[in-house]
């Protein structure tokens, strides 16, 4: 009886010990996964689709301790990357495996990791010199998972993967404006549309204007990423002023007169384009759309 009542403390011992590693946090509440990867998620995706034998979609960037995006040696274009990762073939000693454990589909997580411990997987190697102890930022999200036969199926063996997206991005958008008839969009631009829901007064935006905005933005399932306003706050937009406003919803916003409700819908080009945003809660090639209310021009 003795031994067993030690075997059991032992096992309660162990087994705190493991939970408390599992839970333990630092100053910036990122969760600890090993020694060296810390994690944290930005948005929750999909907990109920398995990654397990599948080929997985994925989206990421390396920045510096100060958020600083930092080139990789295997890609040539932006600093925000897509690639395709096939699971069978991660070795046991990647970083790859603790990132994707902690993982899923549709997650947006940032991972604090040491270079020594990042390079273990080539396609995180840095282009520029960086000190082994560098600690790194990583952003990481699954955009889809999918078998190696739809793979082949749907012709996506290309590394970046951006082709498919582009043209799942176009499908989607145009079924938004199909499935939205009430709306009557109108294309004022290449893929940038308007519906006016409350006509306005009449008067119209001049050349030096400041815009006394309302806006929300939103995915075509209507999921909410922004909202900016409400019935005693506002956001004030200078005619001009650089980095204030996405392209389409600057451009869409010049149509608008005082006191005009309208909504606005748009692809990637004049949004986030093929890198997203820098938090991942934008995905790359993601059309958006915005309910916006000129409240007045002054």
């Amino acid at each position: 009886m003795k031994i067993l009542h030690k075997t059991l403390l032992s096992f309660v011992f162990c087994f705190l010990l493991t939970l408390n590693s599992c839970i333990h946090k630092d100053k910036e509440n990122f969760y600890k996964l090993s020694n060296s990867i810390y994690a944290k998620r930005i948005t929750v995706g999909d907990k109920t689709t398995t990654l397990k034998n599948k080929v997985v979609i994925v989206s990421f960037r390396v920045c510096n301790k100060f958020n600083i995006d930092v080139p990789l040696l295997n890609y040539k274009s932006s600093y925000a990357y897509i690639d395709t990762i096939y699971l069978e073939k991660i070795s046991s000693d990647s970083p790859l495996k603790s990132i994707l454990d902690f993982s899923s589909p549709l997650d947006s997580s940032v991972f604090k990791i040491q270079l020594c411990e990042l390079v273990k997987e080539k396609r995180f190697v840095p282009a520029i010199k960086l000190a082994d102890s560098e600690k790194l930022l990583l952003y990481f999200k699954i955009l889809k998972v999918i078998s190696k036969e739809q793979l082949k199926k749907t012709e996506m063996l290309q590394k970046s993967y951006s082709n498919y997206l582009k043209s799942d991005e176009k499908i989607e958008l145009t079924n938004f404006i199909k499935n939205n008839p009430g709306l009557n969009f109108i294309e004022i631009d290449s893929s940038l549309f308007k519906a006016i829901v409350k006509k306005g007064n009449g008067k119209r935006i001049k050349s030096g204007s400041t815009l006394v905005l309302q806006y929300t933005g939103k995915f075509l399932n209507n999921e909410v990423f922004d909202h900016i306003g409400d019935n005693n706050s506002h956001f004030e937009y200078k005619i001009g002023t650089p980095d204030q406003l996405l392209k389409g919803l600057e451009k869409g916003v010049l149509t608008m007169e005082e006191e005009e409700k309208c909504v606005f819908v748009f692809n990637s080009f004049w949004g986030y384009g093929e890198k997203g945003n820098s938090n991942g809660i934008v995905e790359p090639f993601k059309s958006l759309t915005f309910d916006v209310f000129l409240k007045k021009i002054k």
